[in-house]
């Protein structure tokens, strides 16, 4: 009788960025507040770049991004809408500019695009992503000081568990064009100004994860992939508890940036919410094959453990067709379920990721009449 697996595996995960971006404001969520009738019409390139995500034992200050990977190409699985980001261009204590930057696609490149009405002075550059949850954002001053000093930003209700990747701006530099590979572009955690006429067209950011990350990896037993093929329709997660009345169903975070701070420009507090969490869906499409040798990853968000015991057990369910080696429909729209859990020896910061390894194996194998092998489980030790 052979049982299934499920074992930890720790890993880095690189989910980095360089995506040509445009500020663009829609009708019904930009503003501004131009503080001089000087402004001219300026067209902006956005080019983000995204931290690593981290292994759960390294320091949660990293260094800066050695190689980055266009956000079309993310290597893990995520759902195939464009997020947006949410803008704030910043003078002095006023936001002269707020507005989503929304994905667009142009001669086969991917990019955020718009024109935004700017002076030509100097800047300070903030922004959340995804940008759809911009009535969730408020960002202020420092108190007592500038935007020349920093940000806060108030960010309310944020999901627990999430397929969107809740990120921050960490630093910003304006650069000339872009003929120059990104990875020459002299970076620096802690920088958020932009000239508006002297740096050009192009401002390049580097932003960074508010949430920690799930890496679900799955296979296939290598008997069973021999007799049968699985086909996998549909994914969802739930955060829960093991008391129910403890599940993190939301946060509110406060995210603080500081200028000048080349090593941790961001400093993160939350607030959990319990209550019943909402079912996330990981995936729902097409059929996707699975095997027992080319593993399926997906990556799923989820607030930093704020608590011992809190954001900690989710319940991962699957639905899946099965096929003989022929080619044959066996079994339809079969379902699992199965409660995951991170350890309590490990907590998992803003940046950081755990893996589950996950291998779909029936129980008696060698009983080719046995129903189980049409139906195979999916079960945790």
């Amino acid at each position: 009788m052979t049982r299934t697996r499920l074992t930890y595996r720790f890993t880095n995960l690189l989910l980095t960025l360089g995506v040509t971006v445009l500020l663009s404001a829609c009708d019904d969520s930009s503003g501004s507040s131009q503080s001089t009738a000087t402004l001219k019409e300026h067209e902006v390139h956005l080019m983000p770049c995204t931290q690593n995500y981290s292994d759960i034992t390294a320091i949660v200050t990293r260094a800066l991004p050695t190689g980055y990977v266009l956000y079309n190409d993310l290597p893990l699985r995520m759902p195939a809408n464009r997020t947006r980001i949410r803008g704030y261009v910043t003078y002095d204590t006023k936001v002269d500019f707020m507005g989503d930057f929304v994905y667009a696609e142009s001669e086969g490149i991917g990019s955020w695009s718009s024109k935004i009405p700017l002076d030509e002075k100097q800047y300070y550059i903030y922004g959340f992503m995804p940008g759809n949850d911009y009535r969730k954002v408020s960002i202020n001053a420092p108190s007592g000081k500038t935007y020349a000093d920093g940000a806060v930003m108030t960010i309310s209700g944020l999901d627990a568990v999430t397929t969107d990747d809740p990120c921050v701006i960490v630093g910003v530099k304006g650069w000339k064009n872009n003929s120059t590979h990104i990875n020459n572009i002299p970076l620096t955690l802690g920088q958020f100004t932009y000239e508006a006429e002297e740096d050009g067209q192009y401002v390049y950011l580097l932003i960074d994860h508010l949430y920690a990350a799930l890496r679900l990896s799955f296979d296939v037993n290598t008997n069973y992939n021999a007799l049968r093929t699985i086909k996998l329709t549909k994914m969802t997660i739930t955060a829960e508890a093991a008391d129910l009345s403890q599940t993190v169903s939301s946060v509110d975070m406060t995210a603080t940036l500081t200028t000048g701070n080349e090593t941790q420009p961001l400093a993160i507090e939350l607030t959990p919410k319990t209550g019943t969490a909402a079912t996330v869906t990981v995936y729902n499409g097409e059929e996707l094959t699975l095997s027992d040798t080319n593993k399926q990853d997906f990556l799923v968000c989820i607030a930093p453990h704020i608590a011992d015991g809190l954001n900690r057990r989710f319940r991962l369910a699957t639905t899946y067709n099965v096929y003989d080696r022929k080619g044959n429909l066996v079994r339809e729209s079969q379902t699992a379920e199965n409660v995951l859990t991170i350890p309590s020896t490990k907590s998992l910061s803003a940046g950081q990721m755990y893996t589950f390894n996950l291998t779909v194996n029936p129980t008696y194998l060698y009983m080719l009449s046995d129903p189980d092998l049409d139906s195979p489980t999916l079960q945790v030790n």
